[in-house]
């Protein structure tokens, strides 16, 4: 029985990235437990300082769930399955991305995006000493890409996309739309978590009143800002010109297939 996963099995204790025959075998599992165990599998991913970790904690606003309350991999829902709860909620780790196209069909995601200029131009406690951003060129651009060949390996699957600007400025409204597109019965809103979880909007549009924000923008390097413009183009937002004019902005059916897009 998957539920009961003994410690010296679970497919999470491997801190590497999967093979095909353990993906295989991880998505087996995983079919299972939700087939036969009648669990909701839902996987959050995203890139650094895109809402992941608040989505995260807001989640325990829905009914009958159970959310990992630190970073983990995909098979750590086998896990989580020893519990009682329905659905199972994973948030991802800083490597997550490099797995994210062999993403089980069975396992819901929640893709959560953000301004470019405000995620790039984002600081954290743990690396402000040594970086003045916390995310680089290249961790951006390959959570980017990994999105890109999730959808390229399977476009029929929904993604629920949450940005990072609704989340904050109408949470309810964007946990109106996670509930029915997930099945979800909500036991408490967004807005008056009784965690107490802070939801600010204080961050976003903040290299909009940072003149040295809006210089390290337009010191992107230019092969860099055609893939922001595209990013850009696909979940709605405005580059305000910084990004020179040769960036083009896809729009139509170049945009991702996806089931919500909040905002």
């Amino acid at each position: 029985m998957v539920a009961t996963t003994t410690p010296g099995s679970s497919l999470s204790r491997h801190w590497f990235e999967p093979k095909p025959v353990f993906r295989l075998r991880r998505s087996i599992l995983l079919s299972r437990l939700r087939r036969h165990g009648g669990r909701r599998l839902v996987f959050i991913a995203g890139c650094a300082r895109s809402g992941t970790s608040l989505l995260r904690k807001l989640m325990s606003c829905f009914d009958d769930v159970a959310a990992v309350d630190r970073e983990r991999s995909v098979s750590h829902f086998l896990d989580l399955a020893r519990g009682p709860q329905r659905t199972l909620v994973v948030k991802r780790t800083n490597k997550c991305y490099r797995d994210l196209p062999h993403l089980p069909a069975c396992v819901d995601l929640i893709y959560c995006v953000r301004h470019p200029f405000d995620c790039l131009t984002s600081s954290h406690p743990e690396t402000a000493a040594y970086q003045a951003f916390h995310v680089s060129q290249r961790r951006w651009t390959d959570e980017y890409d990994s999105l890109q060949q999730l959808v390229g390996r399977q476009p029929s699957r929904l993604i629920s996309i949450v940005r990072y600007e609704d989340l904050v400025g109408d949470p309810d409204s964007v946990q109106a739309a996670l509930a029915s597109s997930l099945s979800l019965g909500v036991t408490h809103r967004f807005s008056s978590n009784p965690l107490g979880i802070e939801i600010r909007a204080s961050s976003v549009g903040k290299w909009q009143r940072d003149q040295r924000l809006r210089d390290a923008i337009c010191g992107f390097e230019p092969t860099w800002r055609q893939r922001i413009a595209e990013f850009c183009g696909q979940f709605g937002y405005d580059t305000h010109g910084l990004l020179g004019t040769d960036c083009a902005l896809p729009q139509g059916d170049e945009a991702l297939h996806r089931k919500d897009h909040h905002g």
